[in-house]
């Protein structure tokens, strides 16, 4: 999974323009309600550009419907590494 979170890492650098460390317990988005931790705030159009390039890097698909699945990076990571 180290390899993927690497990999999402460069994407998410790209998207953001800046560079972070991603993390698995990063959140994708801004934590809502009881849910604390580094966010990277990524919009709605920031998440379709991530699966974009994530289905295209890895060569999978990712249906529009998991990704209220993906929480952190650590989430998107495990179904990548599940599907490839």
């Amino acid at each position: 999974m180290n390899n993927i979170l690497e990999k999402l890492n460069l994407i998410i650098n790209e998207i953001l323009g800046e560079e972070i460390a991603l993390r698995p317990e990063t959140l994708l988005r801004e934590a809502a309600g009881e849910e604390e931790g580094e966010s990277l705030g990524l919009s709605s159009i920031d998440m379709v550009d991530l699966i974009s390039q994530a289905e295209i890097e890895f060569d999978v698909e990712i249906e529009e419907r998991e990704l209220v699945n993906f929480k952190s990076a650590g989430d998107l990571a495990k179904f990548i590494e599940e599907n490839i």
